[in-house]
């Protein structure tokens, strides 16, 4: 039998939505099961009997696409109560939002993402951490995975540029003040600057290195009370500190 990474469970009515993300798991190296895709292991059978054992399987991390579609049918309700029972035992779940909908037996405590809120890259890539424990070697792809985070989490700064390998983002409640992010091929770094229009120089905040699959931030002078270097195992936590970093940031100008 073959060992999965991820099992689906979804309404039909968002199979499009379903397939988008499985075809990009699966280009990260994962293996993921969709019921849809292996109709000869149903044939003649019980089809609970069939995905329970896939579902429960404590390897397997389940991921729930909740839409009111879910919510209102029998089957994916069977489905949600075996998820239920995951939560329970402290086994991987996911949630992927398609809208508001509700299942009476899930806290607002447990992680989610919003497919409104948060682009099919991010949260696969995010995913594919998590399962694998391992980050992305890529100074090219963390530029493109970081300036998504930063737009979606960062309330106090709205992208007014961007391109491969140069964002730039406005502080709102600053006038003319401006974050840079720009992406060196050939450093192979990611740096984080300010700038105002009144200065025409960049002030460099920090700079991001991977390296012997660390991520290194070097802290440029401009938070003194934080290491000049700090090292993350992977992109989501190294990318909730640039958050922190540059909301902090905003105070001291």
């Amino acid at each position: 039998m073959v060992k999965y990474d991820i099992a689906f469970s979804y309404a039909s009515e968002q199979k499009s939505i379903v397939d988008e993300f499985k075809i990009k798991l699966q280009e990260l190296g994962l293996k993921v099961f969709v019921d849809s895709d292996h109709p000869e292991r149903l044939v003649f059978k019980h089809v609970a009997n069939v995905l329970k054992p896939i579902y429960e399987d404590e390897d397997v991390a389940m991921i729930i696409f909740l839409s009111e579609d879910y919510a209102r049918k029998n089957f994916t309700m069977y489905e949600s109560w075996i998820a239920f029972d995951r939560l329970l035992n402290g086994q991987k779940l996911e949630i992927i939002r398609i809208d508001d909908a509700v299942l009476s037996w899930l806290p607002n405590s447990i992680h989610h993402f919003d497919i409104r809120k948060n682009d099919t890259d991010f949260i696969c890539d995010a995913i594919y951490c998590a399962i694998k424990g391992s980050t992305l070697q890529n100074a090219a792809k963390l530029f493109v995975v970081l300036s998504d985070y930063i737009t979606q989490n960062c309330t106090n700064l709205e992208i007014i540029s961007s391109s491969e390998k140069c964002n730039i983002f406005k502080l709102i409640r600053k006038e003319n003040a401006y974050i840079k992010i720009i992406y060196s091929e050939k450093e192979s770094c990611i740096s984080i600057f300010h700038y105002s229009s009144y200065i025409e120089s960049l002030f460099t905040i920090g700079e991001i290195y991977i390296n012997e699959r660390k991520f290194t931030f070097i802290n440029k002078g401009i938070f003194e009370s934080a290491p000049v270097s700090v090292e993350f195992s992977n992109n989501i936590k190294l990318m909730e500190y640039i958050v922190k970093a540059v909301c902090c940031f905003e105070e001291l100008l």
